[in-house]
């Protein structure tokens, strides 16, 4: 049988082992940025998280996470010096919503091959994409949003200006 001390209360609190400056510095930390904006109507938020191996990038106009993409670049630039490179080929998967929906596989491939050309990124990019839906299938509409979006990952220092 096993008996558990109570431990008085110290006057002071023990010292963190590091400090904020030293966990923000330290390589497992996270960057993460937002912006938000009236597109087509609606309050749209992109939000990026970087992580030592992948970006997680969610563009939401539900405030939810709707579907849940993986792109990863095929050909991974070498250099951002390299005139003569083919633009990045991009695959993606939907680990989570609906299955072989062209509109967030553009949105996908298209995010990371912007991010490779114009910054040298070769992580790949978790996306979640909760974006409303016209029945009319308007397709001036669609490329509002996807410009405005666009606009988003801008100023949220994604893409280049």
């Amino acid at each position: 049988m096993s008996t558990l001390s109570a431990q008085t209360p110290s006057a002071e609190p023990a010292p963190l082992s590091s400090s904020l400056s030293d966990a923000l510095a330290s390589p497992f930390s996270l960057k993460t940025r937002q912006a938000v904006a009236e597109i087509a109507g609606t309050e749209t938020e992109v939000v990026v998280t970087e992580f030592a191996d992948k970006i997680f990038i969610l563009v939401t106009q539900f405030g939810k996470m709707g579907n849940l993409l993986l792109a990863t670049l095929d050909n991974p630039p070498t250099s951002l010096t390299e005139k003569d490179a083919p633009p990045p080929s991009v695959s993606t998967r939907t680990l989570l919503g609906e299955r072989d929906d062209p509109l967030a596989q553009v949105y996908a491939s298209h995010i990371l091959s912007r991010m490779a050309a114009e910054t040298g990124e070769a992580r790949p990019l978790l996306l979640g994409l909760a974006l409303r839906r016209e029945d009319d299938g308007v397709l001036t509409r669609n490329m509002e949003v996807f410009d405005g979006v666009l606009a988003l990952l801008k100023e949220a220092n994604v893409l280049a200006a």
